[in-house]
């Protein structure tokens, strides 16, 4: 059996912290684990933490789960996936770049990927061939930053958040109060609709995410909410498109952005 924990939102407090890909949440009650949902003890236990282990399905493929309680209440979960597609691993990498969250890896390429994410919770997600391994607790508390010279160009508000990010910042494309300001668009492309798109009179919104480099270059682009039919047309327009250096505190950074294209018959 592969559990999936559902949560009544009455029952859980604001202050829990949803765990990415999940429907966990750390500050939950150590009583929802038990053996009839499938938690069995595990080892290493204490008498301050208490650990459960059972199946959970982690972004929506089974997982072997170890979930660490304190004081009664969940405070670590790791999942481990034995058979993780590079498909799988691409999409939870991009989920967290979504949800605000900032990677630096030790390694990161075709043979194994070792990064912490950093944003609502701590996230620690290490790939070796086709084992996915990933361990989510609180956010790690923040140390501030050396004094440093402030920029004229950027508000307190936006020095405050540089300080925190890492080397690839993830922006958001609409004007949003208190962050970093969206990336400016130089050249926008337009999609070439696909004939057998064209002949079924398919449109739609396709949602990519892409990243570019600090030149303005989009080196790679994903779906995140797409339309089968007219995806590959969607990457292959955003790969065209150019942005405006982002420069941060006089350096240039790369970024992830989301880039709607939009498919419409006329």
């Amino acid at each position: 059996m592969v559990l999936a924990v559902v949560l009544a939102a009455a029952d859980v407090p604001d202050t829990s912290i949803r765990i990415p890909g999940t429907a966990l949440r750390l500050g939950t009650d150590i009583a929802r684990y038990g053996a009839s949902e499938g938690f069995s003890p595990g080892a290493g236990g204490s008498a301050e933490r208490v650990l459960r282990e059972g199946p959970v399905r982690f972004y929506g493929v089974e997982s072997r789960a170890a979930l660490a309680f304190e004081g009664q209440q969940l405070v670590q979960a790791e999942f481990t996936v034995k058979d993780a597609s590079r498909r799988l691993v691409d999409y939870i990498e991009d989920d967290l770049a979504r949800r605000g969250y900032h990677r630096r890896c030790e390694q990161h390429d075709t043979a194994a990927r070792r990064c912490d994410w950093s944003g609502r919770a701590s996230v620690r997600f290490e790939v070796a061939g086709t084992r996915l391994f990933c361990r989510i607790g609180p956010p790690a508390p923040r140390v501030a930053p050396a004094p440093a010279p402030p920029a004229a160009h950027l508000s307190p508000a936006v020095r405050a958040t540089v300080d925190t990010l890492a080397d690839t910042l993830a922006l958001d494309h609409r004007p949003a109060e208190n962050v970093l300001p969206p990336p400016e668009l130089v050249e926008r492309a337009q999609p070439v609709f696909p004939a057998p798109a064209r002949q079924a009179r398919l449109q739609g919104v396709v949602h990519t995410v892409a990243l570019v480099d600090t030149s303005g270059t989009v080196l790679d682009a994903r779906i995140l909410r797409g339309i089968a039919e007219l995806d590959d047309a969607a990457l292959e327009c955003v790969k065209r498109y150019r942005f405006r250096p982002y420069v941060v505190e006089g350096r240039a950074r790369r970024f992830w952005v989301e880039v709607p294209v939009t498919f419409v018959l006329f």
